[in-house]
């Protein structure tokens, strides 16, 4: 059967995506490196304050997008694009993508959010057969949107906030009801805009599933949440860019690893002949998808 985009973007798993980013990081490394170096020269003082007032902001942020990395490699947007395309398809789908785009935003950052979750809701909009592009739309809009309620959850956040040693739980208080407020009036905006396109199918449909793996990138999400809730940003930075640390030496490290595997199995004829539901196969794998060392071989795949 020829391949379809659909297809190609529901099979591509996160090791097989294009590394284009990355290199586009080294080069812009390489660049802003030697202008921060320059300009530490030229205004020694000008730079220890600017570093000494904004260094909470980037450093939680960075932080936040290692963890979203090591859960990007662990298949964890994956699994959630996978999560949303079973609510349904159109306006139950657009209502699901919309709730997982935010809780990645508020959690893990919008940078987080529209860098990994882009991809995986494009997957699960070609699953379900739809033109991806309300979609597309609703995940950078609700980026922004729904970025309002921890200090994590947006850069401009911190900087604001650096003065005030609010805690993320106090800040929540005070927000959410205009958090929830923008949330909802960005999916009605984009209901609105793509009212037609949202339900229409374009006849191409991707069933295919990638494995996600449950690794230690979801305790590090929970505790990056618990930091930012209960510490002001100059104490939960630390803490976040730690844990980011930590998962990214473990992604560098766990090659022999081994952890569980989940992945949907076909589902299974009912008792009167008609369709079944299909259920997940789990098996331990190491963290490069193969069967670990140990295991058999005429149990490996």
């Amino acid at each position: 059967m020829p391949s379809t985009p659909a297809s190609e973007a529901a099979e591509r798993t996160p090791s097989d995506r294009p590394r284009g980013l990355g290199r586009l990081g080294w080069v812009v490394a390489a660049f802003g490196l030697p202008a921060v170096l320059a300009a530490a020269m030229l205004d020694p003082d000008g730079a220890a304050g600017a570093s000494s007032q904004d260094w909470p902001p980037f450093v939680l942020v960075t932080g936040l997008l290692l963890i979203g990395a090591a859960a990007r490699d662990e298949g964890l947007f994956d699994f959630a694009g996978r999560f949303v395309a079973r609510f349904g398809a159109g306006a139950a789908l657009l209502g699901s993508v919309a709730i997982v785009v935010a809780v990645v935003t508020v959690t893990l950052n919008l940078d987080t959010s529209v860098t990994f979750l882009t991809p995986v809701v494009l997957a699960a909009a070609y699953r379900r057969g739809h033109d991806p592009e309300p979609f597309m739309v609703l995940v950078v809009c609700m980026s922004n949107g729904a970025s309002l309620l921890l200090p994590g959850s947006n850069l401009t956040n911190l900087i604001v906030l650096q003065q005030s040693h609010t805690t993320g739980g106090a800040l929540a208080a005070r927000v959410v009801a205009a958090w929830a407020a923008s949330a909802v009036a960005v999916v009605a905006v984009v209901t609105l805009l793509y009212r037609r396109r949202i339900t229409e199918e374009t006849g191409a449909r991707a069933t295919t599933s990638t494995p996600s793996r449950i690794g230690p990138a979801a305790l590090g999400v929970a505790g990056a949440v618990a930091a930012m809730v209960a510490l002001p940003a100059p104490a939960a930075a630390p803490v976040v860019v730690g844990l980011g640390v930590v998962l990214a030496s473990w992604r560098t490290t766990s090659t022999s690893r081994s952890w569980w595997a989940c992945s949907p199995s076909p589902p299974r004829s009912g008792r009167s002949g008609g369709p079944g539901r299909a259920r997940p196969t789990c098996s331990v794998t190491s963290a490069s998808g193969r069967p670990p060392a140990s295991e058999p071989p005429s149990q490996r795949g």
